[in-house]
């Protein structure tokens, strides 16, 4: 009989995160534990993993039931009034800490500095594309996101409209093109874009934290990627662009074919890294480690 695995999550297949941390990952391992994924703890589980939860009774109940908890963390809510406390005591008592990058892992440590923690990245979902073969100018542009993150556009000089992939309406305000969220739709608006943006807002201790994902995509989908400097984006540095938006569009209308080599590049990096596989032999191993009474 295959080892339970059980996912408590109030999430559900319309959150990024919870593709990336719960689905894609489950779909890899089917062949090797009995995945469930609910909201209450369930009776028959080997090992509960604490992913996208803020029901905090059946958290805590997960903890008293004498299994192996692993605590997932990829938001910083350590700071909220509500979820603080929950994610201390949950990182605190949890068998395993597991989390998304090392900036995140930095944080918990400073809540939980005895916790055992596992940076565990989050895997690619889009197809890999051809990058483009020539450049506009202005170059078209496009964002995409979870709305939250919507404010990180405002007061950043753009050249021409931009193109915006949220949870939001699909509509036309002022010089921005807004479509409804879909991986049809994010296909569709990237074959419009030479360039994805992703300006970052350091000053917010939350978004610190946040994970290299939408960089991620941006390459898979064959578009070069001007960034914020960020913890999480120094790794994919030279496979596209670090800076204001504006600096970064002049380099790449100026350097093409170099935009160009830098997508192949880190197209390159990502197939090996970040593959849905790849990513499910680290959980993989944190589950037999966990249930091995590692």
């Amino acid at each position: 009989m295959k080892p339970k695995i059980n996912y408590l999550s109030i999430a559900d297949e319309g959150l990024a995160s919870f593709r990336y941390r719960i689905v894609i990952p489950a779909s890899q391992m089917q062949d090797d534990f009995d995945i469930l994924i609910t909201k209450k703890p369930a009776e028959s589980a080997d090992v509960f993993v604490i992913s996208k939860h803020f029901d905090k009774e059946n958290a805590y109940k997960a903890l008293e039931m004498g299994r192996p908890v692993i605590m997932d963390v990829c938001d910083n809510h350590f700071a909220n009034d509500s979820h603080g406390p929950y994610y201390r005591r949950m990182c605190n008592e949890a068998s395993l800490v597991t989390c998304n990058s090392r900036e995140m892992e930095s944080i918990i440590r400073d809540h939980a500095p005895d916790a055992v923690i596992k940076v565990i990245p989050e895997p690619y979902e889009m197809p890999e594309l051809n990058p483009f073969r020539f450049v506009d100018n202005p170059p078209a542009l496009m964002w995409f996101g979870h709305s939250s993150n919507l404010d990180t556009l405002e007061n950043i000089p753009i050249p021409g409209k931009i193109r915006i992939v949220s949870d939001i309406e699909t509509r036309e305000i002022g010089d921005n093109y807004y479509y409804t969220y879909s991986h049809k739709m994010l296909m569709g608006v990237a074959g419009l874009a030479d360039a994805v943006i992703i300006p970052t807002d350091m000053v917010d201790p939350r978004k610190r934290a946040k994970s290299a994902n939408r960089f991620v995509e941006a390459l898979r989908l064959g578009k070069f990627v001007i960034a914020s400097d960020h913890p999480a984006h120094t790794e994919f540095a030279r496979f596209g662009f670090i800076g204001d938006v504006l600096d970064g569009c002049k380099w790449m209308v100026e350097n093409f074919q170099e935009a160009r080599n830098r997508i192949l590049e880190g197209q390159g990096y990502i197939r090996e890294r970040f593959s849905p596989e790849s990513v499910s032999a680290r959980w993989r191993i944190v589950f037999e480690t966990t249930l091995n009474g590692g």
